[in-house]
């Protein structure tokens, strides 16, 4: 975990950017601006702690190999008997790695709606009879894909407890704050300072107290009042520029870390939605010609040439 936020380190000290599609809308006018200075001081409190804030179960520690991007198009199926898998494709990222940095749902189970709070069988509405023929068609919806979600995780309860146990930790702090540093280049460092300051407050919970109910090791973390407001303002702009880029996906009719490519009989219709929605975008959030040239800079798909 410590090389994974060297790397992270000497990546920004060689002014490195991630390459992909960024998270956010970030750099534009009024929205936050990343900086090496703000991702090195997060990386390097994160090295403080990190021996202390694995996730607690060591079978989770694991190196495991995982497909991370389980979804329709990366699935043959046997035509007779679709619950027969004959093959699967995009094995090109896998990498092996500790089993809570790994373990996800497939993409297959993805929706809309908050996650099954038990594994038992998922109920209708109770006002079910009650709701419109929309309505009901979109409550129906639901119910079949957490009906599917609590079934994909019934049987890893059965068939590989351990993955069980790492996605039920997921939303665990010990577990977060040691996955994100992997994606400080992805701008992801506010989210790491918010979860530095949650293991500050939970630090006598993580490495126990003594019997005069002081930490067994003081915490090495220590943010002073200005730095928690930077941070906290620094987030609150972070989540804008996430909600933001949504939009923006919206307008355009892209989706999250779509690389560009289409069809070529697609090319000259998604061009001119690309442009028509890029427009939209403009003319909304760009209050001046200056803001709309800045704006041009940092949004993605926009040919510079």
């Amino acid at each position: 975990m410590t090389a994974v936020a060297h790397k992270e380190i000497a990546c920004v000290e060689k002014g490195l950017r991630y390459p992909g599609f960024p998270e956010g809308l970030f750099y534009g006018p009024n929205q936050y601006q990343p900086s090496p200075a703000k991702k090195l001081s997060a990386l390097n409190n994160y090295l403080k702690v990190a021996p202390y804030v694995l996730p607690a179960d060591p079978l989770t520690h694991s190196s495991v190999l995982w497909h991370g991007d389980l979804h329709t198009q990366n699935l043959f199926v046997d035509a007779e008997n679709p619950a027969r898998i004959l093959g699967i494709i995009d094995w090109q990222s896998v990498s092996a790695s500790p089993l809570f940095k790994q373990a996800t749902c497939p993409g297959f189970l993805d929706f809309n709606g908050p996650i099954p709070e038990e594994l038992g069988q998922v109920s209708l509405p109770q006002d079910f009879d009650m709701l419109s023929p929309d309505e009901q068609r979109d409550a129906k919806a639901l119910h079949q894909s957490k009906t599917l979600y609590n079934l994909y995780m019934a049987r890893s309860y059965r068939q590989n407890p351990e993955a069980f146990l790492a996605l039920q930790q997921k939303d665990n702090l010990r577990h977060q704050v040691s996955v994100v540093p992997s994606t400080v280049l992805m701008d992801y460092e506010p989210y790491l300072n918010n979860l530095l300051r949650d293991v500050e407050k939970e630090w006598p919970n993580i490495v126990g107290t003594g019997p005069d109910g002081h930490p067994l090791i003081p915490c090495p973390l220590h943010s002073s009042p200005a730095e928690v407001e930077q941070q906290e303002k620094d987030e609150e702009l972070w989540v804008q520029g996430v909600e933001l880029m949504n939009t923006f996906i919206n307008d355009t009719g892209g989706f999250k870390h779509w690389d560009g490519r289409v069809s070529h009989e697609q090319y000259e219709s998604l061009k001119c939605q690309l442009a028509s929605g890029v427009e939209r975008f403009l003319e909304r959030e760009a209050k001046n010609e200056e803001q709309r040239a800045a704006w041009l800079k940092v949004l993605p798909f926009i040919d510079h040439n």
